[in-house]
């Protein structure tokens, strides 16, 4: 999930939801680097 919320009650309602990963703005290239690189290794282990 990638938002504009910044509060904990976000995070936590998002996680509450289902979400695996919360991404907040602005957002720094290597944290998504590093996020979409734990998901593809995710992927691929499965």
């Amino acid at each position: 999930m990638l938002t504009a919320k910044t509060d904990a009650s976000a995070f936590n309602k998002a996680k509450r939801l289902g979400a695996n990963y919360f991404l907040m703005k602005p957002l720094a290239p290597d944290d998504l680097k590093m996020r979409l690189k734990a998901v593809i290794d995710v992927a691929c282990a499965s």
